[in-house]
C-alpha cells in the first residue's frame, strides 16, 4: 500500500497563550487535489508552513507522526529538509511580491531554484525556464515590480514547478486574478497534476472551488471542520447611495504611464463619490492608481482640491498625502517587517499631526482596529503573524486613520474570505457616508464594484479611439 503524500497525527502548534493548531489526523492521498478552505486567520497558511518545516521559531510545535513526500520532518536532519523544500515539494506563497526578488528578473529566479536542488547544463536549464514560462502563460521576463499582481503569481507557481516536486502547495493561488485568469490558473493546476501526477494542496478562502473532483478540508481556528455549504450573500446594496452633487474633489486630465499602452485617462470625482476602475488584471490598474497618487511618473493633470499635483512643490505634495491615501494590492510588501502594527498604523497620523499624545494616537488605533474587525492587542504584535487577509485591514487602518478626503483601493477585497469581504464593503459604506471622502477602485471583482462603486471605467488600449468610458454600475 502506497503512503500517502502527507500524513498527520496529533499535530499541535501554539505560542505563549494559546493553540494556533490542532489537528487529530489527517493524510492526502497521492496523486489527488485537495482544497482547504477557511476563513482570514484559520491558520492555513500556518499549516502550509508546517508542512515545509518552517514553523516559526517562537511556536511550540508537538506531533506523533508529521510525514510529507517521504520526509518525517519529525526527525529528518537539514540537508533533508532542503531538498524537501523546493524539490519534493513546491510552494506558492499567499503574497507572492514578497517571495520573489526584487533585483532579478523572473527567469534568473527560476534558474536559481533549479541549480540550487540539480545540477543541470545551461542549455537544459534554458530550454526548461522557456517552457515553465510557457506553461503558465507568461509572456514577459521582467522584474517582479514590473509585473501586475496576477503575472507575480503566475511567475511564483513556475518557480514552485521548476524541479518537478511530488506535491504543491499553492497558498490562495488566484487571490490577484480577475474571473476569467482564476479559472485559467485552476484549469492549468488540474492540467500539471494530471501530467506530472502531482499531488496538490490548493488553500483559499473561496468555497466555490470545492468540486466533486477535489478533496474539500475546512480549518476553522486551527481545527479541521466539515466545510460550510456556500450561501448567497443577502442584504447588501447593489451601489451605494449617490452623493450630493458637488464641485469635483479629484479631476484627472489626460494621464498617461509611458510603458502603458493604453488611452489617456479622464475623469472627475465628487466628494462621497466611488469610480471603479474595472477590467483583468495586468491590464495597468494598479499602475494608473500610482500615478494618480503621484508615487511613478506619468504625464497629465491630476488636480486635488483645487492644487495640480504635477505642478506644485515636493513639500506641498507631502502635505496633501494624508488627502490622498492608497491601499495596495499587496499589503505585505507594504508593512514594515520591523515595525509593529501599532507604530504602522500611527507612522502617518504622527507625521501629519505632530501635536498628538501617544495616549491619543494609542486610543485611536485601537479604535480603528476594532471597526476593522481586528483586536485592538494586535497593535503590539508584527506583520508576519497576521494573515493575508489581517495584514490588508492593517493597511486599509493606516490610510483611514488620516480621515483622507480621496482613497485609492487596489483591489481591496481579493485577500478576504466572503464574510470579511462584505463585512469590510458595509464597513467602507459607512465610513464613507460618515466622513464622505471619496474612492477610486482598481479591482477585478465585479461583486466589489457593483457594491462599492457609483460608476465603472474600462480602461482600453490606446489603438482605440474612444477613451476611457464610464458608466453607472447595473442594479
Amino acid at each position: 500500500m502506497t503512503a500517502p503524500m502527507i500524513a498527520i497525527r496529533s499535530l499541535t502548534l501554539h505560542d505563549r497563550t494559546k493553540t494556533l493548531l490542532d489537528i487529530s489526523s489527517l493524510a492526502i492521498e497521492r496523486g489527488s487535489t485537495t482544497i482547504l478552505t477557511g476563513p482570514s486567520g484559520a491558520g492555513k497558511s500556518l499549516l502550509a508552513a508546517t508542512l515545509l518545516g518552517l514553523t516559526p521559531p517562537t511556536l511550540t510545535r508537538s506531533a506523533h507522526q508529521l510525514t510529507v513526500a517521504g520526509v518525517d520532518l519529525l526527525t529528518a536532519p537539514t540537508q533533508q529538509l532542503r531538498r524537501l523544500r523546493g524539490g519534493l515539494v513546491g510552494l506558492v506563497f499567499q503574497e507572492p511580491l514578497d517571495a520573489l526578488d526584487p533585483l532579478r528578473r523572473i527567469s534568473a529566479q527560476i534558474e536559481d531554484a533549479i541549480t540550487l536542488q540539480q545540477p543541470v547544463p545551461r542549455a537544459l536549464r534554458t530550454a526548461r525556464i522557456r517552457a515553465l514560462l510557457a506553461e503558465v502563460g507568461l509572456t514577459r521576463d521582467d522584474y517582479p515590480h514590473q509585473l501586475s499582481g496576477g503575472e507575480r503569481q503566475r511567475a511564483a507557481l513556475a518557480i514552485a514547478l521548476a524541479n518537478d516536486p511530488l506535491l504543491l502547495i499553492a497558498d490562495e493561488p488566484t487571490t490577484a486574478l480577475d474571473p476569467a485568469s482564476a479559472r485559467a490558473i485552476f484549469a492549468l493546476l488540474e492540467r500539471t497534476r494530471q501530467s506530472r501526477n502531482l499531488t496538490t494542496l490548493l488553500i483559499s478562502h473561496d468555497l466555490s472551488l470545492i468540486t466533486a473532483h477535489t478533496n474539500p478540508l475546512h480549518l476553522e481556528s486551527g481545527r479541521l471542520k466539515t466545510a460550510p455549504r456556500i450561501a448567497l450573500v443577502t442584504g447588501l446594496p447593489a451601489n451605494p447611495t449617490p452623493p450630493t452633487p458637488a464641485p469635483p474633489i479629484l479631476t484627472v486630465h489626460n494621464l498617461t504611464v509611458a510603458h502603458l499602452n493604453l488611452a489617456p485617462l479622464n475623469l472627475t470625482l465628487q466628494p462621497g463619490e466611488t469610480i471603479a476602475l474595472t477590467a483583468p488584471s495586468g491590464t495597468g490598474k494598479s499602475t494608473l492608481l500610482l500615478a494618480i497618487a503621484r508615487l511613478i511618473p506619468a504625464r497629465g493633470d491630476i488636480v486635488l482640491d483645487g492644487e495640480n499635483l504635477h505642478q506644485i512643490s515636493n513639500a506641498a505634495l507631502r502635505r496633501r498625502r494624508a488627502d490622498l491615501q492608497i491601499l495596495f494590492q499587496d499589503p505585505g510588501s507594504s508593512l514594515s517587517p520591523r515595525m509593529t502594527i501599532g507604530a504602522i498604523i500611527t507612522e502617518g497620523l504622527s507625521l501629519h499631526h505632530p501635536d498628538l499624545s501617544r495616549a491619543t494616537l494609542a486610543a485611536r488605533v485601537a479604535a480603528m482596529l476594532t471597526d476593522l474587525n481586528l483586536a485592538p492587542d494586535l497593535a503590539s504584535t508584527y506583520p508576519h503573524r497576521l494573515s493575508g487577509g489581517e495584514r490588508q485591514r492593517v493597511a486599509l487602518a493606516r490610510a483611514l486613520i488620516l480621515r483622507p478626503k480621496i482613497l485609492l483601493l487596489d483591489e481591496p477585497t481579493t485577500a478576504l474570505d466572503p464574510p470579511n469581504r462584505d463585512a469590510l464593503i458595509t464597513l467602507l459604506l459607512t465610513l464613507q457616508q460618515a466622513h464622505n471622502f471619496a474612492c477610486l477602485i482598481a479591482t477585478h471583482d465585479r461583486t466589489t464594484a457593483q457594491r462599492l462603486a457609483h460608476r465603472s471605467i474600462t480602461p482600453l488600449p490606446a489603438s482605440i479611439a474612444t477613451p476611457y468610458t464610464g458608466a453607472i454600475n447595473p442594479p
